[in-house]
């Protein structure tokens, strides 16, 4: 391991398999994590100051950071956003499969004024050439991704290298602003070929699912 160990500070909605995974990953190499589950508010600011940490980490968290935090440019606060540069919203994954992306991502973001806006760390980048569900995306390519992303992101903080502005005049920033999936976007269109039909079910395979009807109520009859 390169460097020395860091104090590094998990704010996570809940320990699940992806940050179980960075914590390990960490862990072995000499880091000391100490993490927070669901925290909210200020009670994400009282954790780090009591931890007092040399940095931040936040692999599964879809709640909003104070600015008191990440506004210590001593302490970065990154976020790990499950989309690639360029990519803002909370259906990342979702518009990805759904839309049918032949390639995606995760990036490690600065906590910043407006969400999933701050500057680039580090970012790693997947194929998506099987019919995945969003699950199983998630749990496979979206995990090993963000593994090697946070990994390119400490290196970059322990040699003081800056993170990069999102800039959306750059080439290879091919990512928007997608807004939350609604219900209606969720709805399943029979009407539609089968492998859009498919799309629709596996990027809707957690909750809250995909709505379809299978068959409507004649008159009359059940």
């Amino acid at each position: 391991m390169a460097g020395k160990p860091l104090k590094i500070t998990f704010l996570c909605n809940g320990f699940n398999g992806l940050s179980q995974r960075l914590y390990l990953e960490l862990v072995s190499r000499g880091h000391h994590v100490t993490v927070h589950e669901d925290p909210r508010g200020e009670e994400m600011t009282r954790a780090v100051e009591t931890d007092q940490p040399d940095l931040v980490l936040c692999p599964f968290l879809t709640r909003r950071v104070p600015p008191g935090l990440y506004n210590n440019p001593a302490r970065p606060v990154l976020i790990v956003h499950p989309g690639i540069p360029g990519d803002r919203g909370p259906s990342s994954i979702d518009w990805a499969l759904k839309e049918g992306a032949t390639e995606w991502g995760v990036t490690v973001l600065q906590a910043d004024d407006e969400m999933d806006a701050g500057d680039i760390w580090a970012t790693c980048k997947f194929p998506l050439n099987r019919q995945a569900t969003k699950s199983s995306l998630y749990g496979k390519e979206v995990t090993q991704a963000a593994l090697l992303a946070v990994l390119h992101a400490l290196v970059a903080f322990e040699r003081d290298a800056p993170p990069t502005p999102l800039d959306y005049t750059n080439s290879e920033v091919t990512g928007e602003l997608r807004r939350k999936l609604t219900v209606e976007d969720r709805q399943v269109d029979w009407a539609l070929p089968a492998e859009d039909v498919a799309r629709a079910v596996r990027a809707c395979d957690s909750q809250p699912g995909a709505l379809g009807v299978l068959r409507l109520q004649e008159q009359g009859q059940l």
